[in-house]
């Protein structure tokens, strides 16, 4: 970044005014002071995404209607944006993405990354093709205790790894009416083949991989739908299948009634483990045979350098979720800096082929519940 001189010039698609998680990309890009947003298509309804974007002090020349428009005015410009981000629906990741990448843009893109393996294969391929850059906000592997985690497996810390659990049930939901007025996120014609799996599975799955090192390999699972009228399932019971023999699980539910958020992590290896609790962030349990339990806090003594650069805050003060996405963002950034310089590097960010394994994480699960659990190949082939 210092050699570019400048902040990355952003422009944001979605995350308008009634966006659940517009606010969460617009904090975190700003933490570091690495982003300048200067250009938005903000809302499907035109005037009310032009209004907001005269609050967020974007110029009304850059206050786009669409996508396209974006596209065509910021390629003509002496000064176009670096990076866009798509924070929309899901079905609209796909085409904009893909708009995007083909007219030279950088890009984050909301999970997942498409809602069919072809599209999703498509845009690694197109990435690879245009040597191009896009990350996937995949955002809780930017919490500190989680790479500390990745760290210490990767170092050996518990020896070889046997056992992977992870779970992200939630219950907020559970309570929601599947009539006209409600949310998307359980309607197939926008969320795609799937709604728990697609919204909140993707992330569990991508985190055990990350911090595990292991490739998932196949899935047996049993999906369900507890919701009366809900088309798409709300909960699902997956057995895991990875790299080296190990083994694992993961729940993934938005019907534990009461439960708030529920991202749980636990990998146990041969002479020890690691659990993670999201809605406890800043601590990590450790488990060593012979040993007590140990529970280490964000920061704290010995951390390695590469963990410790995840935090902005000094130890015993608390960082959260916007911090996570934060780090993303921040090595999306340096990745984009380093290309826009003429010295790329490899960065640790979410990248297109993430989303590619998220999307046929989610074919996977599905044909194996269809196939009354039959084990199914998690490997997409590219």
């Amino acid at each position: 970044m210092r050699k570019l001189g400048r902040p990355l010039r952003w422009g944001l698609i979605g995350g308008g005014a009634t966006s659940r998680i517009g606010p969460t990309h617009r904090y975190a890009a700003r933490l570091d002071g690495k982003y300048a947003l200067v250009a938005g298509a903000l809302d499907v309804d035109a005037p009310r995404g032009r209004a907001f974007a005269r609050d967020l002090f974007i110029q009304p020349e850059r206050a786009y209607d669409s996508y396209e428009d974006l596209i065509a005015a910021e390629r003509g410009r002496a000064d176009p944006v670096d990076v866009v981000s798509v924070v929309t629906p899901n079905d609209s990741h796909f085409p904009i993405s893909k708009a995007l990448i083909e007219a030279g843009f950088a890009v984050i893109c909301e999970k997942p990354l498409a809602n069919t393996i072809e599209h999703a294969r498509t845009l690694v391929e197109q990435v690879e093709r245009r040597r191009g850059l896009l990350a996937v906000n995949y955002g809780y592997s930017g919490y500190p205790m989680v790479r500390q985690a990745r760290a210490m497996i990767t170092a050996g810390a518990i020896g070889k790894v046997q056992l992977v659990q992870a779970e992200f049930a939630l219950g907020s939901v559970g309570s929601m009416s599947e009539d006209g007025t409600a949310n998307w996120r359980t309607k197939p014609d926008i969320a795609g083949p799937s709604a728990v799996l697609g919204m909140i599975g993707t992330h569990a799955a991508h985190l055990a991989s990350y911090v595990s090192g292991l490739k998932l390999l196949e899935v047996s699972a049993d999906t369900q739908t507890f919701v009366p009228g809900r088309q798409l399932e709300d909960n699902a019971q997956i057995l895991c299948r990875y790299e080296n023999g190990a083994r694992g699980s993961m729940w993934i539910s938005y019907v534990a009634a009461g439960a708030w958020h529920g991202l749980r992590l636990r990998i146990f290896g041969e002479t020890g483990g690691i659990e993670w609790v999201q809605e406890q962030p800043n601590e990590l349990l450790v488990h060593r045979l012979g040993k007590e339990r140990q529970i280490l806090t964000r920061n704290g003594i010995g951390t390695p350098s590469e963990v410790s650069s995840a935090s902005r805050v000094a130890p015993a003060h608390p960082e959260g979720f916007i911090e996570a996405v934060g780090n993303v963002y921040s090595d999306f950034a340096d990745a984009v800096a380093a290309k826009l310089t003429g010295t790329p590097a490899t960065y640790p960010y979410p990248d297109a082929m993430d989303g590619l394994l998220g999307v046929n994480f989610i074919d996977a699960v599905l044909e194996s519940s269809r196939a009354n659990g039959r084990w199914i190949s998690a490997e997409p082939s590219v």
